[in-house]
């Protein structure tokens, strides 16, 4: 189950969900642990001073993810967890996201 959590740690959105841009975990962007696809934690900051968490969600079983109605001005990072505390984070940092064909 792939479902955004909007209220990200209490702090809520500040991206309109009218916008039209997405970020998406897909092709060489899936989540994997060595090397295969998994389900683990994904966390959406806005690339600014406080690094505000925007939204989350958890990748499906093959490792891919989207957060969708984002704003395509704003810089994000997003970042890979394992809540297990198996693996340490991993993220990408400085995404834009992308606008849908129309």
């Amino acid at each position: 189950m792939n479902v955004e959590n909007n209220n990200c740690f209490g702090i809520l959105p500040n991206q309109e969900l009218s916008k039209s841009a997405f970020i998406a975990g897909q092709g060489n962007g899936i989540v994997t642990v060595v090397g295969k696809p998994e389900r683990k934690r994904i966390i959406l900051l806005e690339r600014s001073n406080l690094l505000p968490c925007v939204r989350q969600t958890w990748s499906f079983r093959d490792g891919s993810y989207v957060f969708e109605g984002l704003n395509p001005d704003t810089v994000f990072m997003v970042i890979a967890v394992d809540d297990q505390e198996k693996y340490e984070p991993v993220a990408w940092d400085f995404i834009k996201a992308a606008i849908r064909d129309a």
